[in-house]
């Protein structure tokens, strides 16, 4: 990622003996009456127990690999003041691997064969569709092993949801209609393209299979853009580093992440601060044509690098 390498300008040594304890902070204790939201618009479990780590990270870019995004942004980091006057604190990079992203497949019943033509011809009783439990059926052989390896821990779920369709294919009902939601988890692929557009014997179509894992990450933790997340018990990297980044984290998955303006502790909405400054830089490449091959040769780069640009003000 172009962000995650111009947001390390801290000579790149990646998080390699980074004390993490130094940056997370620590949560008030919620009251047991705190009746707050989630993401997903579904209450929250009251927490009167231990009070959570988190850490506040300004998120940049992300990008996937193999089912797991990596979000790549700034933190806050409290430092000595050299001269009177200072900031008693930075901001440095920072990558967070988020796994255990889940592939969402709406599989949608076919039609039944009508042998009543009276039945077609009578308004507002519309054409039977295949039970969700026969979909349920034919989507075993579908996903595995093809998709899913049958190995312990590789599993899949699924579950009869109402959704409604508002997209260009004209042969999807546009109304609310039952579907058959399958979630697995997001480093298997997704059913071939003819299986998802031309389907089976008792499903018409599986939508939702061109989405990537970034995409459903993004959608359900409602990221609309770079700006500040909360991230609950980061843990260090045990793996070596994955980026270029100065500090490095892993979540237990992406539930343990929420944006900010949506975070409150016993019913006070968290304050969000202003987008912290990012490092730039401009490339200019000078180019001459090559008298033999006729071809744009490049004979010389410039580059110009601003550490402080303000996102929300001018530089």
């Amino acid at each position: 990622s172009a962000i995650a390498a111009a947001t390390s300008h801290d000579t790149g040594v990646g998080s390699a003996g980074m004390n993490l304890e130094k940056i997370v902070m620590v949560e008030e204790s919620a009251k047991s009456n705190d009746d707050s939201m989630d993401v997903d618009g579904k209450e929250e479990k009251a927490e009167g127990s231990a009070p959570r780590r988190y850490l506040d990270v300004y998120w940049l870019d992300a990008s996937e690999r193999q089912g797991v995004v990596y979000l790549y942004g700034k933190v806050k980091v409290p430092v000595d003041a050299k001269k009177k006057g200072d900031a008693p604190f930075a901001y440095q990079s920072c990558c967070v691997t988020i796994p255990h992203n889940e592939r969402n497949l709406f599989v949608l019943p076919r039609l039944l064969p009508s042998n009543d033509a009276e039945n077609e011809e009578e308004e507002g009783s519309p054409q039977q569709r295949h039970s969700i439990a026969d979909v349920y059926t034919e989507m075993k052989p579908v996903l595995q092993p093809s998709c899913i390896p049958k190995a312990q821990g590789a599993n899949w779920k699924a579950k009869p949801v109402t959704r409604s369709y508002a997209f260009e294919d004209p042969s999807i009902p546009r109304g609310e209609c039952q579907y058959l939601k399958v979630v697995y988890d997001g480093k298997y692929p997704v059913p071939e393209r003819s299986v998802c557009i031309n389907g089976g014997k008792t499903f018409e179509k599986i939508l939702g299979a061109g989405a990537s894992n970034l995409e459903n990450f993004l959608i359900k933790r409602r990221l609309m853009g770079p700006g500040w997340v909360r991230i609950y018990d980061p843990k260090p990297m045990t793996c070596g580093n994955v980026s270029w980044c100065k500090w490095e984290c892993t979540l237990e998955g992406p539930k343990s992440l929420k944006r900010l303006d949506l975070v409150s502790v016993n019913g006070t909405k968290v304050t969000v601060p202003p987008p912290p400054p990012v490092s730039t830089v401009s490339l200019k490449f000078k180019t001459v044509v090559n008298p033999k091959s006729h071809a744009l040769e490049i004979v010389c780069v410039s580059a110009i690098c601003h550490s402080r640009v303000q996102l929300d003000a001018a530089s």
